[in-house]
């Protein structure tokens, strides 16, 4: 997959994570839902995005890279996020 700022097969390191195209992460809720890293874009003034799709669902949402984690050895994105962003 290719994004407009060329980020093709590459990881960012956002912190202790590192975050590439094709990366799973899970929401840390009650839902357990599971969402796949689409897209990494760098935005002029916010910084740099990351655009998840919802895995089994039609969600989709963009989210800035300092949002994801790992929490007790998964890779997290906290569900409050997700749920002011959509």
């Amino acid at each position: 997959m290719t994004t407009p700022f060329g980020w093709e097969g590459k990881e960012l390191n956002a912190g202790v994570v590192n975050v590439a195209i094709g990366d799973l992460y899970e929401s840390d809720g009650r839902n357990r839902d599971v969402w796949v890293v689409d897209s990494i874009i760098n935005v002029p003034k916010s910084g740099t995005m990351v655009r998840l799709s919802m895995v089994d669902g039609i969600a989709k949402i963009t989210l800035p890279l300092h949002n994801l984690g790992i929490s007790q050895g998964f890779k997290r994105v906290n569900e409050a996020v997700l749920k002011s962003a959509s």
